[in-house]
C-alpha cells in the first residue's frame, strides 16, 4: 500500500525528484511499518483515516505521511536505507602517536537505531503524539 503519492510529497515541501521518491518509498514504508508494528498495514484503514471527518484520525494519517516524507528525505540525503547501512556508516577513531581523533557518526544520533529502524528522530516526533508507537496491551 502506498501511503503517499508524489504530488502530496511535493506539497509537504520535500524537494527530492520523482525517481528518488519512487525508489525510496517502499524502503521508507517498510521502516515505518516496522516501527509502528504495522499499524496501518494490518490494523487500521489508512485511506479512511486520511479522509475522515474526525480530526484526530485525519491528523494521525497526515502525521504518518509527513513521517514517511521525512524518512525518504533522510534516506536520500544520507544514503542509508537500512540498519546495515547505518552500522557501516561509522567514522573510525584514530590514534597516531599522541594525537587521537575520536570522530563519532553524527547520523547515528538522528535515527531510531536502538529500535532497529532507520527512521529519523524528526519523523518519530511527528507520529509519537498520535499513539503510533504505543507498545501496551
Amino acid at each position: 500500500m502506498n501511503y503517499l503519492d508524489f504530488s502530496t510529497f511535493k506539497s509537504l515541501g520535500f524537494s527530492q525528484s520523482e525517481e528518488v521518491f519512487n525508489n525510496l518509498l517502499p524502503k521508507a514504508s517498510r521502516q515505518l511499518n516496522g516501527l509502528t508494528l504495522d499499524f496501518y498495514k494490518n490494523k487500521h484503514d489508512f485511506e479512511s483515516e486520511l479522509h475522515s471527518d474526525h480530526d484526530a484520525l485525519r491528523y494521525r494519517a497526515e502525521a504518518f505521511q509527513i513521517a514517511l516524507g521525512l524518512t525518504i528525505e533522510f534516506m536520500d540525503e544520507t544514503g542509508i536505507t537500512n540498519t546495515l547501512g547505518l552500522a557501516n556508516a561509522n567514522t573510525p577513531n584514530v590514534t597516531i602517536g599522541r594525537t587521537h581523533v575520536d570522530a563519532t557518526n553524527p547520523v547515528k544520533g538522528l535515527v531510531a537505531s536502538a529500535q532497529g529502524y532507520v527512521v529519523p528522530d524528526e519523523a518519530i516526533r511527528q507520529i509519537a503524539p498520535y499513539g503510533l508507537l504505543y507498545r501496551g496491551i
